[in-house]
């Protein structure tokens, strides 16, 4: 399991197989960006925050760093966490890595860093992030995230 720099380990995990598709070539780094998105998209669903994408405040992907660190290979056995690491007012950022489980400990496959920022349609920009959703995460999390004042 991969630490983030919160020092915990991530309570969120999907374990990924990807197939094997016939052509001998290790997972795509298009393929680790489709695992990445499809685990923030499920971390988000299990925060059960009701009609979460039909409320006023939604949180939208506002940058995202994706670094590519060792190959997996279609058929390994794949660790996929996600992890709220830090928040200010109107943002968080989540971590997230991709790992190859081995005997002996996983091994790094990729890591990617999204900031996401609480939108309102009806104000057009961005707002404070909604007190519900918020819960949520820490209820996910396991803990306080405090605002860091951003200079």
């Amino acid at each position: 399991m991969v630490v983030t720099m919160t020092g915990q380990e991530p309570q969120f995990v999907v374990d990924v197989v990807v197939p094997d598709q016939g052509h001998g070539f290790h997972v795509s780094n298009m393929k680790l960006d489709e695992l990445f998105f499809e685990a923030r998209n499920a971390y988000v669903q299990h925060l059960g925050v009701e009609d979460l994408w039909h409320r006023d405040v939604t949180p939208q992907l506002k940058e995202l760093l994706i670094r590519f660190e060792s190959e997996a290979m279609p058929g390994q056995p794949l660790h996929s966490t996600v992890q709220v690491t830090s928040r200010s007012r109107r943002t968080f950022v989540m971590e997230q890595a991709i790992s190859v489980v081995e005997d002996g400990g996983d091994r790094l496959v990729a890591t990617c860093r999204s900031v996401h920022v609480s939108v309102s349609r009806s104000q057009g920009g961005a707002v404070e992030v909604d007190p519900v959703l918020w819960a949520a995460v820490e209820r996910v999390e396991g803990r306080a995230i405090g605002i860091e004042v951003r200079a």
